[in-house]
């Protein structure tokens, strides 16, 4: 091996990816209508990474929740205004609702409110308001929790125009990764190592990465098997 490996940014378009995209384009059809949609599924899956990618390259408005948002609505509203860079400072719930859902009327961009399952149940109720006052579509992304929330109230449930859940990464999504990451061209068997070890979870199979290419870099070889795999993934376990 002439020079060190490196890993490089990727965005890998995954099965979920594409769903995701499937979802927003449903969406798109819609326009004017304002509805709700959900994403579900267990941390570790790219829901965040594939919504900021989204949110960035289609200028849709992003909010990560915080816990500041879950004990105070007009805290949350000040996000969601914050979100789309209105400078004004609210006092009151209903000033700061009225102004971002002007602003997303105008916008005509789908809103993406991340992590939404931390949220009391009158968050969604707040989402669902700013579809009907504002004509404007709010993505709901969270774990498994999130869509059990949004069937407890009918009116929610029936706003809803699709949901889809992030299922786990599988072996050819982890051998696409590693080469437009690292370059290196990994087997089935090799990429099934990582598979077993995660579960599917795409953090943990970047964490297992990362060590692989360690790795790979101290021995000197860009030739990787199972047995470098496993060793890689031990390494990884212990941090």
């Amino acid at each position: 091996m002439k020079k060190e490996l490196q890993i490089q940014p990727t965005f890998v378009k995954t099965k979920n990816v594409r769903n995701y995209d499937v979802l927003m384009d449903g969406l798109d059809l819609l326009a004017g209508d304002g509805c709700l949609a959900a994403v579900s599924g267990r941390a570790g899956l790219g829901k965040s990474k594939t919504a900021t990618v989204y949110a960035a390259k289609n200028g849709c408005v992003y909010l990560q929740i915080l816990r500041i948002y879950v004990n105070s609505e007009l805290e949350f509203l000040k996000g969601i205004c914050r979100a789309l860079e209105l400078k004004s400072t609210f006092g009151r719930k209903g000033d700061a609702f009225l102004a971002a859902a002007a602003e997303l009327e105008r916008l005509k961009k789908p809103l993406l409110i991340d992590e939404m399952d931390m949220m009391p149940q009158w968050g969604i109720e707040v989402a669902r308001d700013l579809t009907k006052v504002a004509r404007a579509h709010v993505v709901l992304i969270g774990e498994e929790e999130l869509i059990p929330m949004m069937q407890r109230n009918r009116r929610v449930w029936s706003r809803t125009f699709q949901f889809m859940e992030f299922i786990p990464i599988d072996a050819t999504d982890i051998m696409i990764y590693v080469k437009e990451a690292t370059g290196l061209a990994l087997s089935p068997d090799v990429a099934a190592v990582f598979l077993e070890a995660s579960s599917g979870d795409f953090r943990l199979v970047k964490r297992d990465i990362v060590k692989l290419v360690q790795y790979a870099n101290a021995v000197g070889t860009d030739k990787i098997d199972v047995k470098m795999a496993r060793i890689a993934v031990k390494k990884g376990l212990k941090g």
